[in-house]
């Protein structure tokens, strides 16, 4: 006993059709899991936090009279052995078209970690416009790589023996460069310190001057 359907038959799918599907198949799982580690950690909040850590927005989309600027350069240090590493800059509203000069925050990435995390997951740019708005608080905010040029490094912030000199990197060639490049005030005193996991715990030892 059974069902027979006259003049059916089941075909084999081509080699190539069926790549296509397992590919189909592995590219939706990948996204699937992507999503769900963004649903936990929340590090992609918005578009523009997904393609800054590509590098392929930079520049606020937003950025006009009420927005800040997000920009990225790269700052090498040879002599520290330290590569082109990417640093991230906030300028505050109203930055061009002024003469004033504004304090900095340093905000260090932890470990495993990069600088753009600080625009990406932490959306630094965003608080930093609302703080502008609310009158509470103008600053520029710069985050640069404390993990010598890889985020998988592991150098603590300090400098490494026979290796990249990160701590030296962090207090004299970053200030440096960012005095010598935005209108900043150039005293210890009106510079903060912050960071998130080792970062957070590398604020003194970088003893910024």
């Amino acid at each position: 006993a059974g069902l027979v359907l006259p003049g059916t038959a089941l075909k084999a799918p081509s080699p190539a059709r069926l790549a296509a599907a397992m590919g189909a198949v592995a590219v939706s799982a990948t996204l699937a899991g992507l999503a769900a580690v963004n649903t936990f950690a929340g590090y992609v909040p918005d578009g523009t936090a997904a393609a800054r850590p590509a590098g392929l927005v930079p520049l606020t989309p937003s950025s006009g009279p009420t927005h800040g600027e997000v920009h990225r350069y790269l700052l090498a240090a040879p002599t520290l052995d330290i590569p082109a590493s990417a640093v991230w800059v906030y300028l505050p509203p109203g930055y061009h078209e002024s003469d004033r000069r504004y304090p900095v925050v340093y905000l260090l990435p932890g470990f495993p970690g990069r600088s753009v995390d600080w625009f990406a997951a932490g959306r630094i740019d965003r608080t930093m416009d609302t703080l502008v708005a609310e009158h509470r608080f103008t600053a520029i905010v710069v985050a640069p790589d404390m993990n010598g040029g890889s985020p998988l490094n592991d150098t603590d912030g300090l400098n490494v023996v026979h290796g990249p000199q990160v701590q030296t990197y962090l207090a004299m060639t970053v200030p440096d460069w960012v005095d010598h490049t935005f209108r900043t005030v150039a005293d210890p005193g009106d510079r903060i310190v912050g960071g998130r996991g080792r970062g957070r715990r590398r604020r003194r030892p970088t003893g910024h001057r």
